[in-house]
C-alpha cells in the first residue's frame, strides 16, 4: 500500500527533523 509508505516517509522525515533539530 503506497499510502502507508507515504505516511511512514512523512513520519520518518518528522523524526529526522526532530533529531537533527
Amino acid at each position: 500500500p503506497f499510502h502507508m509508505m507515504g505516511v511512514a516517509g512523512v513520519l520518518g522525515a518528522a523524526l529526522l527533523c526532530a533529531i537533527h533539530g
